[in-house]
């Protein structure tokens, strides 16, 4: 899958909010569920190509220094995501010497037209390699990022290698510290069956007596508030058993998903990866999440969608990373529908990432913006849905975009 920004005017077929191409003989088709695991698979990388899983490699430890071979990308990942890694014109044998420990590192690269020279974000996340793809015109990696990480050097432009058709960004032996993740104290945890079933007012009396800190304190550390919040807020899109079984894999991989599932822009989610403890990300998250509201157009603030325009289609969350053949990494969350968007191209069926979907590009009726896709399927159910690039977009408030003329 691509994007096809230098079609002409001609090419783009305007679609408005609401429109629907579907046909009368949808409805007589009996139409089977999307897998909704299949996405996460991510097949189309091994096409063509052998596969081989490899070996989980352990954590590093804290504060130590190692060095890596780290991926720079366009998008932002935080822990416990998948990314896919697709490189052309390149021969996996140029970078084996390098994934001999099964670590790489993925740090996101700003290259954005009005960021220059491209920046690189000094926070990154280790990366296990989960499965090698070899082909005879490149390579594929599937990874699973685990940790953070801060670069001890500076990465210069010199030091960056490209494969073949210059899409696919990486930097050998490059000095990182694993970073720290603060765990909640003994004040934030859940304080035992007895106390998380009891009201706030009465909790915050209890830890009252027990320490110094202020009533405003209490509330900013007890981190009850803030997961009850998320999880409240995020039943819109995911039911109880699936939140309680992130909750259960603790505070930091929640604080993390959380990440991931809410509808931010790039430069939220950076904020996210910023920061060193789980409470204070947990904090970040809820008050990102009140503000949410249109998602626009990130060049020229058009609005594209509003939370009831997203739904979930994959079994991981919200948002997931895909690589498309040229080995362009997007970030992408999936909408029942997009407002005034543009079409360039016919559909096709070839690489999709969503199996038995065909896609089209979708791009910004205003401004050109490459958006996303249009995923649509004859036998499916859902029958359609878009792809929205999570760095395509930024963040309004509704009464924002109220004062606009």
């Amino acid at each position: 899958m691509e994007e096809d920004l230098d079609s002409t005017d001609e090419e783009f077929e305007m679609h408005s909010f609401g429109e629907s191409d579907s046909s009368s003989s949808d409805l007589e088709v009996e139409r089977e569920p999307f897998d909704q695991n299949a996405p996460a698979q991510h097949l189309y990388l091994s096409s063509g190509g052998n596969t081989t899983s490899m070996a989980l490699p352990d954590l590093v430890e804290p504060d130590s220094e190692i060095s890596v071979l780290v991926f720079l990308l366009p998008t932002p990942v935080v822990p416990f995501e998948t990314v896919p890694i697709n490189a052309n014109e390149t021969r996996f044998e140029e970078i084996e010497d390098h994934l001999k420990n099964g670590l790489v590192g993925c740090s996101y690269i700003d290259c954005r037209h009005e960021v220059h020279p491209p920046q690189i974000l000094e926070i990154g996340t280790l990366a296990s390699v989960e499965q090698v793809i070899r082909r005879a015109t490149g390579f594929g990696l599937v990874c699973k990022t685990r940790q953070r990480f801060i670069l001890v050097n500076k990465v210069r432009m010199h030091q960056i290698h490209y494969s073949g058709d210059y899409n696919t960004i990486w930097v050998t032996n490059v000095k990182v510290r694993a970073l720290r993740d603060a765990q909640p104290g003994p004040l934030c945890r859940d304080y035992s069956a007895v106390l998380s079933r009891i009201s706030n007012t009465t909790r915050q009396q209890y830890l009252r007596e027990l320490t110094s800190l202020s009533q405003v304190a209490l509330q900013y550390s007890d981190v009850n508030n803030y997961t009850k919040n998320l999880t409240q807020w995020l039943l819109r899109w995911f039911d109880e058993a699936k939140l309680k079984k992130e909750l259960g894999k603790g505070l930091l991989s929640f604080s993390f998903w959380v990440a991931t599932a809410l509808p931010t822009d790039a430069m939220a989610k950076i904020g996210f990866l910023r920061e060193n403890s789980a409470v204070n990300r947990l904090v970040l998250e809820w008050k990102a999440a009140k503000q949410l509201s249109l998602l626009c157009c990130r060049t020229c603030g058009k609005v594209i969608a509003d939370m009831k325009d997203l739904f979930n289609i994959m079994a991981d969350g919200m948002s997931s990373n895909f690589v498309n053949p040229h080995g362009y990494i997007h970030n992408m969350f999936t909408c029942t529908n997009l407002r005034s968007v543009a079409y360039t191209g016919p559909a096709q069926d070839k690489d999709s990432w969503f199996p038995g979907y065909s896609w089209r590009i979708a791009n910004c009726e205003a401004c050109g913006l490459h958006l996303g896709w249009r995923f649509h399927s004859n036998k499916k159910q859902p029958k359609s849905f878009f792809g929205l690039v999570r760095s395509s977009i930024t963040v309004r408030e509704e009464e924002e975009a109220r004062e606009d003329p």
